[in-house]
């Protein structure tokens, strides 16, 4: 995905341009990958679609620390759910498992595929993420999505400033999901 993403922007950006790829979780980035990619500042912005999540409170603040040492602006695009700060058995988690994957359900089930294909897909993401995040402790998940406000508030704590979010999918009149940009004024 990096690689045809890189190949766009090289082909659709009339601009020069560097576009600069390092493949590793945001946490495990070792200091000669900051290097290279200091090598190639100013970095306009650092973008995080959907990517985020896989990490709990605790390591998004000194993730986005990090980052904002790169690039003073950040785009960040999640879904509005609240799976990071529930403790396990949780009715505020249950709830919120319940909710979201059931929204991201609905959409499966609606796809124009063949009913093989869907419970493929329904088994092997959405319902095994959920069972994932319910069952066990939060130490263990492997999923930490957050909600808008919380992660204005992550992103405050970080040293950056943290603009409105922009709903970019609503649900039942909600954002189910979203764009934030964060940026150093």
């Amino acid at each position: 995905m990096l690689r045809t993403a890189k190949e766009n922007c090289e082909k659709g950006i009339s601009i020069p341009i560097e576009v600069i790829t390092i493949c590793c979780k945001i946490q495990d980035i070792t200091k000669k990958q900051i290097e290279t990619i200091n090598a190639f500042k100013p970095i306009w912005f650092i973008n995080a679609g959907l990517s985020v999540h896989h990490m709990p409170k605790e390591l998004k603040i000194p993730m986005l620390k990090n980052l904002r040492q790169l690039s003073p602006n950040f785009v960040l695009t999640e879904v509005n759910w609240n799976h990071d700060l529930p403790e396990k058995d949780s009715p505020e988690l249950f709830y919120s498992v319940a909710k979201s994957y059931g929204i991201f359900s609905e959409s499966i089930l609606s796809l124009p595929v063949s009913a093989e294909r869907r419970k493929l897909c329904l088994y092997n993401f959405p319902v095994a993420e959920a069972i994932n995040i319910i069952k066990q402790d939060r130490e263990q998940r492997i999923d930490y999505h957050t909600t808008i406000e919380e992660w204005q508030r992550i992103g405050a704590e970080a040293g950056f400033k943290v603009g409105e979010a922009q709903a970019n999918y609503i649900y039942d009149s909600q954002p189910f999901s979203f764009v934030l940009e964060m940026h150093d004024d």
